[in-house]
């Protein structure tokens, strides 16, 4: 019996000294963010008191093109373009003519089919994926 415990705690030790340590570099380091699940259309959550107001929507396209503006595409438009590189979204607004854009930095904290978690400092956005 001592034997057969003995060969346990062995081979227990033996299993976690080779298991794949974890490199100091990757430690902190953001896994990547799939940017085929970022396509597409995004909302924001109905507000519950503001009654008739549709929230805005996001768009994101394969191009590397951004679009946000009213869900239904018939009102006004902002367009620019975006990068995504691990969690983090930049994203360059095209301004008016003689009017400089505008950069908007965002770390990605979860991005799924249907769910993207943007936040800036303290702030956080969340977008449901729209149809």
């Amino acid at each position: 019996m001592r034997m057969l415990l003995s060969c346990a705690i062995v081979v227990g030790l033996v299993l976690v000294a080779t298991a794949a340590p974890q490199k100091k570099g990757d430690k902190g380091k953001a896994a990547a963010i799939d940017k085929d699940l970022l396509v597409g259309k995004w909302q924001t959550p109905a507000v519950k008191a503001v009654k008739g107001a549709k929230p805005p929507a996001r768009e994101f396209t394969k191009d590397g093109k951004c679009y946000l503006g009213s869900p239904d595409g018939k009102g006004p438009r902002l367009e620019g373009t975006y990068e995504l590189e691990n969690d983090n979204l930049t994203i360059k607004w095209a301004g008016a003519p003689g009017v400089p854009g505008e950069v908007q930095k965002y770390k990605v904290t979860k991005l799924t089919k249907t769910e993207l978690i943007m936040a800036v400092g303290k702030r956080t956005e969340t977008w449901k994926r729209g149809k």
